[in-house]
Formats: C-alpha cells, structure tokens, sequence
C-alpha cells in the first residue's frame, strides 16, 4: 500500500532528525570490547563518542590523536590515545587482553513491523507525532509546516534540558578532581 510506504519515509525521516538534534541521557550507553590489534570496530549505532577507557590496574581515559600519530606510535610503549581509521577505533597501544569501555550517545531504535514502539515514543509519543507531521507538511509543502516546526524545535529543547538535568542536576556543572582519582591521563 502506498500510504503505507510514504508513513513509514517520513517516520524514517524524523528519525533521522531526531538522531541528529538530539543527545540526552536515554541515548547515553557503554559498548566494551577487546582490541584485537589495537583496533575495535565502531559500534552500528554509535552517533556520537563521548570517550574511551581501557581498563587496565589503572583505568586509562583515552584522548583523540589524528590517524598518522596513532599508527606510527610505538607498539609495546604505554598510549593514551585512539583515532578512527577506515571505520574502526585504532588505540595507539593497549596492554594485551584489555577491555576497553566505548561511551557513546546511540541513535534511537527504528521503528519497524516488529520492533513497534522505543524508548522516545513511549516517552515523548506528541514529539513522534509533531515530527511526522512536520516531515508530511514539509513534504506536502503545506504552510503549517512552521508552526509544527516550532513546536518540534521547542520539544527537542525540553528533550535535552530534561536529560541534562537528569544526568547532571540543577546546579551548575563542575569538575570535582576527586571523581576522576582512579582515571589516568597520560599527555
């Protein structure tokens, strides 16, 4: 059926705009993995890093270093850094054996024939509608689309304060020091 196939483009492609303007605390998860030659692929839902930790005796938070740095670093001598190579996590050096923890935001499980609802609708079921509605007027090019638009825009705000709020409270953000004593940062 052709409405069928147009309802589900344009659940794709609010989807697809929803991956992309929001990062709140239900898309935060952790991937672990062993490096098999330093190197790990890239979660399918990663849609975005926030960092990396090989745990060792000592858990190591990693830092991004451009490709050619990390490939040509000494094997065998302690790193703390990682890069993206041909879709893949490359980590300069890793003690063999260890695990290391990938800390990322998710993209939001696809609606589907058998996968019928997600964390976000069950949530946010007005976001899911608006932001149909706002893909079908864009669509159709019909003028309320501003209007829905708005509404979405105002949603994918309160989505992300909300999680922030969860995630880190009402006050405002500091580093304690304190926190961070079993990570070290090798520069």
């Amino acid at each position: 059926d052709n409405t069928n196939s147009i309802i589900d483009t344009l659940i794709d492609l609010f989807e697809a705009r929803a991956n992309e303007k929001l990062r709140c605390v239900e898309m935060e998860t952790v991937f672990s993995s062993t490096p098999v030659s330093n190197v790990i692929a890239v979660p399918t839902d990663l849609l975005q890093l926030r960092h990396i930790v090989v745990n060792t005796s000592s858990p190591v938070v990693l830092e991004y270093a451009d490709p050619e740095t990390v490939l040509n670093y000494a094997t065998g001598s302690a790193s703390s850094f990682y890069s993206l190579v041909n879709n893949e996590f490359v980590i300069a050096s890793s003690p063999a054996g260890s695990v290391v923890d990938m800390y990322y935001y998710q993209s939001i499980p696809a609606l589907s024939d058998s996968n019928t609802t997600n964390w976000l609708l069950d949530k946010y079921p007005n976001y899911y509608v608006r932001g149909v509605l706002a893909e079908y007027y864009l669509w159709s090019v019909d003028d309320r689309y501003a209007t829905i638009l708005q509404e979405l825009i105002s949603t994918e705000q309160h989505i992300n304060a909300r999680g922030n709020t969860l995630a880190h409270g009402r006050m405002p953000l500091s580093v304690k020091t304190e926190v961070f004593a079993n990570f070290k940062v090798n520069r």
